[in-house]
């Protein structure tokens, strides 16, 4: 039963590669839903009112008059590449393999994060939010702004997701995972990309479904002993994890 899930989720992870590599920059690929029923099973409550999103606005105007020379460190530090890119490579670093398969982790992990974007950019198109920059000429941003709408927030809906997932398979990481999580969040605020509201809806939205990601992965047979006699043989698997070099 577990090896049939890890495999069919490990398929999902190839066309998650895949899809994203067809992908508009900063967009969430097209495709199936691996966990979710459909998009609008985790509902985006509707972004905070004018006046809530120009007290939003002064929070990152504020953050902005108050230098940060490690900013730009930080930024490139946590956008090295796509939103999961940062999360697999803690992945890697928390493998234990007298605890999780690699392939396990990786397929929850960014099956998690698959859902979560796409029904990112489903509540994207419904709300269209325009980026603080474009509310105000005061807002200066850490990297161009090419476009496209900020509630919620994609990256932050990653983070919510990846941090939920590992923190689940990891327990004793999970509050370093989710203080990661939040300090990404506030990058993308204190660069001027997203309101404070865009990245709190994103990391909910990513931990919701991540929940149900986690309630799959409790039923896939992982912790259950095998009952049956191995067969034993050089020309038999023996079964061990693979290990990290």
């Amino acid at each position: 039963m577990m090896s049939k899930t890890i495999l069919y989720l490990l398929l999902v992870f190839g066309g998650w590669t895949a899809a994203c590599m067809a992908s508009p920059p900063g967009e969430a690929p097209v495709g199936n839903l691996p966990i979710l029923a459909d998009l609008n099973s985790h509902v985006v409550p509707p972004p905070p009112t004018a006046e809530q999103s120009a007290r939003e606005l002064d929070e990152i105007i504020a953050l902005q008059r108050s230098t940060n020379p490690e900013l730009p460190r930080q930024w490139h530090a946590w956008h090295a590449g796509p939103p999961s890119l940062v999360w697999q490579k803690k992945a890697d670093e928390l493998f234990d393999e007298k605890k999780q398969y690699w392939a396990r982790t990786n397929a929850y992990l960014h099956v998690a994060i698959y859902d979560a974007l796409l029904a990112a950019k489903a509540a994207r198109a419904q709300y269209r939010r325009a980026p603080p920059s474009l509310n105000s000429a005061a807002v200066r941003t850490l990297v161009p702004v090419t476009g496209g709408f900020s509630y919620p927030c994609d990256h932050s809906v990653a983070a919510g997701a990846a941090a939920t997932v590992l923190g689940g398979l990891f327990p004793e990481s999970k509050d370093v995972l989710m203080a990661q999580a939040r300090k990404l969040a506030d990058l993308r605020v204190a660069s001027g990309l997203q309101y404070r509201s865009d990245t709190d809806a994103g990391l909910a939205l990513g931990a919701s479904i991540a929940l149900q990601v986690l309630e799959r992965a409790a039923g896939d047979g992982f912790e259950r002993l095998y009952a049956g006699k191995i067969p034993t043989g050089k020309q038999y698997y023996t079964g061990k994890p693979l290990k990290r070099e």
